[in-house]
């Protein structure tokens, strides 16, 4: 077991990186997300240190979960091509967040985590190269953003 044969499954056991426990991934419901998730966390995890490390990560990717949820309920395609995503896929997501938060569902402190990590990783995907050709967000509108 290696970090390069885990980072191809959807469940990852964490021993391959140094860690404890696993990298669920198979709630991120469009393959192009979620191939674009675990590449981010490859990049993030070296740069993670403590016992915290794998459950802050795996909070991040839960974050990519609720961007999946709204994406696969709000859209006709669900979601499934990066392409076709526009400026009111962000918006309908901010607005699932508030709407989640107002009916109890996540707390504020989640909902401010979720616009955060969301922001800061799909920020982190575009400087990685994610959006070239061959690449899991190739075609992602420069649009399809969080702004500060």
């Amino acid at each position: 077991m290696t970090p390069e044969s885990e980072r191809h499954k959807d469940v990852w056991d964490a021993a391959a990186f140094g860690r404890s426990g696993n990298f669920n991934f198979t709630r991120v419901r469009q393959p192009w997300l979620r191939e674009a998730v675990k590449a981010a966390v490859c990049d993030e995890l070296p740069r993670r240190r403590g016992v915290q490390a794998r459950g802050q990560m795996q909070t991040h990717i839960n974050a990519f979960v609720k961007l999946s949820d709204s994406l696969h309920l709000q859209r006709a395609d669900h979601g499934a091509h990066p392409a076709l995503l526009e400026r009111q896929d962000i918006v309908n997501f901010s607005n699932r967040l508030a709407f989640l938060a107002e009916q109890g569902e996540i707390s504020i402190y989640t909902w401010i985590f979720v616009t955060r990590a969301v922001r800061k990783w799909l920020s982190l995907m575009r400087s990685m190269g994610l959006t070239r050709p061959g690449q899991p967000l190739h075609g992602l509108p420069a649009d399809f953003m969080l702004l500060t």
